[in-house]
């Protein structure tokens, strides 16, 4: 599937979603007055008989779910119970909200089931057998109610009617599954029929027809295959309709439990009342009967002699337990149902969704801040004050709290960490409550409420887990500070409590402490000495500071702690070895570098800097696994709070990178010398030529020396790096660069050029770059007495070795950052930048000098690209690109600098 068909897609399904949202927002507040009247009407019953009808609601819903399972089981599909929750209380909320006769809600379970790849036949036989089972499970319980509305004299002709209704909707189900079983010729053409009605409406709106050809012969024949697996398998209907029975029990014993909580304790009736009630639920015109199943329980309560405030109560909070309260699950619980989850989206399309929730949350935190600051509306103030005394300090405190809180997060969601997802849900309910209590500030409280529904939905979006080391250590610290700081408050006040104007018992200090250090909030406590107060406030100071710190552990994205094992860098020289075609091949290979293996024998050799897992070059593997390579490296990122970067990518790669989501700038250009038209012929190479010979003159030497490196030679080119880093007042670099390693260096062929009295005056490391037929080298050092021309010298022999070398056509000197790029008016804004930077900038890095330098050995330029996610932040991506190069952090490494040129 194409991307554009999964954005479509992930577009379609999220309207479904935000319509479902405002249909939900429509019901409540057309029907506000309702469940008002229902919180107040619950308040006058027995508390301890509605639980227990709470409870057996709950128990029938389980029930009812297990009724779906055993349906789709009897026909020979296995769902999983969990994943039938949320699809089937959605299907109550999707009746309610659209106007479609009660059809919709068994048109989502079947979606639901189609989508998980089970057969779309067989699930709307399953979906046709759970409504018969239903209405036949009920129609039992019916049956008893009538039954005792006959006897009483109370059975009227509607009720009749209605029952007439429900059993024609019994047969018209089941005949559906007899006529498939019995006659399926018939229900082919039944089928047919229904077929030819779709197609020709179809035409009519000039639009494709959802359903092929064959969807009448091929539903009809697995209709029939279900059908006949229900005759031959029996038991599997008496199961689900076993279970249908009890969980109609179950519901009825509900209703009785809230009847005996408004102290009405006949069961008779009550039965009666919900034999009608449920009755008119099912064959009501009105979605789900809103309004009309209240009104028949009451009225028969009332016909039997029950009060109308007493009638309406049983049935309002009956309503409430067994709809409202699902409904509202229903809804809730929309986004698990596979209609409503979004298709796979672009990664920008998802980075944009993660940095407008961690742009909202900082935005709802300053909001709570800047709220718990300013004076409350006196008219709220004094409507909340009969019910909640202690808003005014607590509800800003905590509002305070909350938002700092919710700023400090936001971070932790711009990097998508799981953590700071469910504490920042956590936060936003206590946002909401706090600027309700604290002055019932219902603006604050619905923005919050907003972006809270927002991040319940967007939660797949972040994914990224916490540092384990830093968990523990941050636990450990919180755990240690909880209990140090009992201790030391207990103590304190029990000890101190002349200080106060109370008298602390041990466990009244106890108690005193903890709500100081949870709730940053003091219950009572007057300090009579300033001593007093100093120690009160010390429990404030230790409260945020461990929960500070506790946060920050929490929220930091995975360290990488060790690079490689030598197993790991073996297994990754192996890779290397055989699929390596690059100057930063042998590179990867350095103890720097971290590995990350992908399932098809690709390898990414990486470091990690400000939270920037920096791939050094493109995966190392076979060609066919490079895209699953990068998806892979990413997929390892995402989990660790890291964004991928490839640094010094081919060009090869860059159509595969823009496929996976990543966007690319050239960095430089790498300079590839071939060797079969290099030549120190012609004016432009003159004083080259004349160095080269002056030195020959001399005496100097150039000798390439295979490894092992012996010791005193390796003395000796140590002795040269030290004094070469020495001239340069600088030190080691890493990641893209290797540095004086003694088995680094002692592995590889070295270019010495020796003096005539034999010491070495300068070398380059040799690599190979593998499967491309081309040398390069690492480090290139001097004593700063060499002659002038000593480096040409040794690059003219380094070209005369290499041509001797079997198959080596080309020598690479490295790259030139920041060259030939931003030159034209079509390339990107970010390679102008870096234009002006090569131009203007040669204070810390003389870019043009190092350019000039290779451009007079004539070399062909090669484009080296940086590869990153759409929307990062490149100013950051190269502030952590130069910190893997130092090896530090780029301030610390600048500082050093400098104090090295002052001394």
């Amino acid at each position: 599937m194409t991307a554009t068909v999964l954005e479509g897609a992930s577009v379609k399904r999220r309207i479904l979603f935000w319509a479902a949202l405002a249909a939900a927002v429509w019901l409540v507040a057309t029907h506000t007055a309702d469940i008002g009247r229902l919180w107040q009407v619950m308040r006058g019953g027995d508390p301890r008989w509605l639980v227990g009808a709470a409870l057996l609601q709950v128990a029938y819903y389980a029930f009812y779910v297990w009724t779906f399972k055993a349906s789709f089981e009897a026909v020979g599909i296995e769902r999983p119970y969990r994943e039938l929750v949320p699809v089937v209380l959605g299907s109550i909320f999707v009746n309610v909200v659209t106007p479609t006769a009660g059809t919709a809600g068994p048109a989502l379970v079947v979606d639901d089931a189609v989508r998980r790849g089970h057969s779309p036949a067989g699930s709307a036989a399953a979906m046709v057998l759970t409504q018969v089972v239903d209405f036949a499970s009920f129609a039992v319980i019916m049956t008893l109610g009538f039954v005792y509305l006959g006897i009483v004299g109370q059975l009227k002709s509607y009720e009749v009617l209605a029952a007439v209704v429900l059993l024609a909707l019994i047969a018209l189900f089941a005949g559906a599954l007899v006529l498939a079983f019995v006659r399926p010729p018939a229900f082919v053409r039944l089928l047919g029929w229904v077929a030819r009605v779709v197609h020709g409406g179809a035409r009519l709106v000039r639009r494709e027809s959802p359903l092929a050809d064959d969807w009448a012969e091929r539903t009809a024949a697995e209709f029939t295959s279900s059908a006949r697996m229900l005759a031959e398998e029996p038991r599997g209907v008496a199961k689900a309709g076993f279970i249908g029975v009890a969980g109609y029990t179950l519901d009825l014993a509900g209703l009785m439990a809230v009847g005996y909580a408004f102290g009405w304790d006949k069961p008779g009736t009550l039965l009666a009342a919900y034999a009608v009630g449920v009755l008119v639920w099912i064959v009501s015109i009105v979605p789900q009967g809103i309004g009309v199943v209240e009104g028949a329980i009451a009225v028969v309560l009332t016909s039997f002699g029950v009060a109308v405030p007493q009638a309406t109560a049983i049935s309002l909070v009956f309503r409430g337990m067994s709809f409202w309260i699902p409904l509202l699950l229903g809804f809730l619980l929309l986004r698990r149902v596979s209609t409503f989850q979004p298709a796979r989206r672009s990664e920008g399309a998802e980075k944009f969704a993660v940095r407008a929730a961690a742009v909202m949350t900082a935005a709802i935190g300053v909001i709570d801040v800047l709220s718990a600051v300013t004076p409350n509306l006196r008219t709220r103030v004094l409507t909340l004050e009969k019910f909640l005394p202690l808003h005014v300090h607590y509800g800003h405190l905590a509002a305070a709290l909350a938002g700092i809180a919710l700023i400090f997060l936001s971070r932790g969601l711009w990097r998508r960490k799981r953590a700071a997802w469910t504490l920042t849900v956590a936060l936003l309910g206590v946002s909401i409550v706090s600027n309700l209590v604290k002055g019932l500030d219902y603006e604050e409280a619905t923005i919050a409420a907003g972006l809270l529904a927002w991040m319940l939905s967007e939660r797949s979006a972040f994914h990224a887990r916490a540092d384990g080391p830093s968990l523990a250590q941050g636990l450990r610290v919180l755990t240690a500070a909880v209990v140090g700081t009992l201790a030391y408050g207990t103590t304190g006040f029990y000890l101190l409590d002349r200080h106060y104007s109370l008298t602390f018992s041990l466990g009244a200090a106890a108690r005193q402490t903890i709500v100081m250090f949870t709730q940053f909030y003091d219950p009572h406590l007057e300090p009579l000495t300033r001593f007093g107060r100093f120690f009160a406030d010390s429990i404030y100071v230790v409260g945020a500071g461990t929960f500070g710190y506790a946060l920050i552990m929490l929220l930091r994205p995975v360290i990488l702690r060790g690079p490689s094992t030598p197993a790991e860098r073996n297994r990754a020289r192996e890779i290397v070895e055989r699929w390596g075609r690059s100057s930063l091949a042998a590179t990867t290979l350095l103890p720097d570098k971290a590995y990350r293996f992908s399932p098809g024998g690709s390898v990414v050799a990486f470091s990690v800097y400000s939270g920037y897992a920096l791939a050094l070059g493109d995966p190392i593997g076979p060609p066919e696994d490079f895209s699953a390579a990068v998806a892979d490296f990413a997929q390892i990122c995402a989990t660790n709070g890291w964004t991928p970067i490839f640094y010094q990518t081919l060009p090869d790669g860059i159509a595969e990178y823009a496929a996976r989501g990543f966007k690319s700038v050239r960095v430089g250009h790498e300079a590839v010398v071939d060797l079969d038209t290099f030549s120190m012929a012609g004016g432009s190479h003159k004083s080259m030529r004349n160095r080269v010979r002056r030195l020959e003159e001399d005496g100097f030497s150039a000798v390439v020396h295979e490894p092992p490196i012996a010791p005193t030679l390796m003395r000796e080119l140590r002795g040269v790096s030290d004094a070469w880093l020495t001239m340069m007042h600088g030190t080691e670099k890493r990641y893209s660069l290797g540095w004086f390693l003694d088995e680094y260096i002692s592995a590889c062929p070295i270019m010495a050029v020796h003096g005539p009295d034999g010491r070495v005056v300068a070398f380059a490391n040799l690599l190979s770059e593998y499967q491309r037929p081309e040398w390069t080298i690492d480090l290139m050092r001097h004593l700063p007495e060499a002659p002038s021309g000593t480096m040409d010298y040794m690059f003219v022999k380094l070209f005369e070795w290499c041509r001797g070398q079997n198959g080596c056509e080309s020598f690479n000197l490295g790259l030139s950052p920041l060259s030939d790029i931003g030159r034209e008016a079509h390339d990107p804004a970010v390679e102008k930048v870096m234009r002006l930077i090569y131009d203007h900038v040669d204070q810390f890095y003389s870019f043009q000098g190092l350019h000039a330098y290779k451009e007079k050995f004539d070399p062909q330029w090669e484009p080296r690209f940086l590869v990153y996610p759409a929307g990062t932040e490149l100013p950051l991506v190269f502030y952590a690109l130069v910190s893997a190069d130092a090896g530090e952090g780029v301030i610390a490494s600048y500082l050093k600098t400098m104090r090295r040129r002052r001394s």
